[in-house]
């Protein structure tokens, strides 16, 4: 997705980038970060989503979300917000993670049957 040759890449860098510019707003006090909470909480969502990759990203664009960290860390609200997303993000990773576990136990299973784990074979008479 960060690879200018990615199909997905020209929205990529739209979305956040106009995230980026709300924020720079907040930053420079042309928009109150109380607004910018009840109107931008898909910026949010996407720093809080790439979070655990911004430094990794950074190596190549040192920018990376930048405006949008320094607003969330000097606005209590604002990181509150964050955080919360943050626990549901952790709480779905965790369902998804809970499902695959499922999925695979049953794959497992039901490869076990076509393997002699089914009912057992008498000998003819």
């Amino acid at each position: 997705l960060m690879d200018y040759g990615h199909k997905h890449n020209a929205h990529f860098r739209q979305a956040t980038s106009y995230w980026e510019m709300c924020a720079s707003f907040v930053n420079r006090g042309v928009f109150h970060p109380a607004v910018f909470l009840d109107t931008c909480g898909e910026g949010l969502f996407t720093y809080a989503g790439f979070q655990p990759f911004i430094a990794r990203i950074r190596e190549q664009n040192p920018r990376f979300l930048m405006q949008t960290e320094k607003a969330v860390s000097e606005n209590p609200l604002l990181k509150e917000r964050v955080d919360l997303i943050e626990k549901m993000m952790a709480g779905w990773r965790a369902e998804a993670e809970q499902e695959r576990a499922e999925k695979a136990l049953k794959s497992k299973k039901s490869k076990g049957k076509g393997k002699g784990g089914g009912k057992k074979k008498g000998k003819k008479k």
